[in-house]
């Protein structure tokens, strides 16, 4: 039994109504966290908030963006998804909690941390299939290893900050 039994329609049908029905619940939902959050997070809340998650370490700043990609790593660990977490991420960037300049360490970070759940999955093979399925995980995260690599510890590299900056800006105009 489904929630379509008794309407007769095809699974194509079926399909486009819970596509645009869970895609309007999506957007309906980060609306309504994104209103919730900005009154809660006012005032002297809003203020203490953003200085500590958007600080820098004291005494060598250059090292708090690659302590913000280990916590984005651990909290993604911890939370089993990257969707989850940057999806979180979301609107606490669009109210200004957190600066792009601190969500892209934490975003490249939550990449390198699911890369922890293939890994146990790849360790939970047996047999033949153990050493490709270890191959495998290990692949995924050299691939993500590589790309924070390449576009994270040079600054001018780091074009995405500035390509969300522009979508940002589009999105903001429509």
């Amino acid at each position: 039994k489904f929630i379509f039994n008794y309407l007769n329609l095809g699974d194509l049908t079926c399909g486009v109504i819970l596509l645009g029905v869970s895609l309007a619940v999506l957007v309906g939902c980060l609306v309504c966290l994104v209103k919730v959050l900005s009154s809660l997070l006012q005032g002297k809340l809003a203020l203490a908030v953003q200085r500590g998650v958007n600080a820098n370490v004291s005494g060598s700043p250059c090292l708090t963006g690659f302590l913000a990609l280990g916590i984005g790593a651990v909290m993604t660990v911890l939370v089993q998804s990257s969707s989850v977490f940057t999806s979180a991420m979301t609107p606490l960037i669009a109210i200004g909690v957190i600066s792009l300049e601190r969500a892209y360490p934490l975003t490249l970070g939550s990449n390198l941390g699911t890369t922890t759940t293939a890994m146990l999955a790849a360790l939970g093979a047996e047999g033949p299939n153990l050493r490709l399925s270890i191959q495998l995980a290990l692949c995924h995260f050299l691939f993500n290893l590589t790309g924070i690599l390449i576009f994270y510890p040079v600054p001018f590299m780091r074009f995405p900050i500035r390509m969300a900056r522009a979508l940002g800006r589009i999105t903001a105009r429509y």
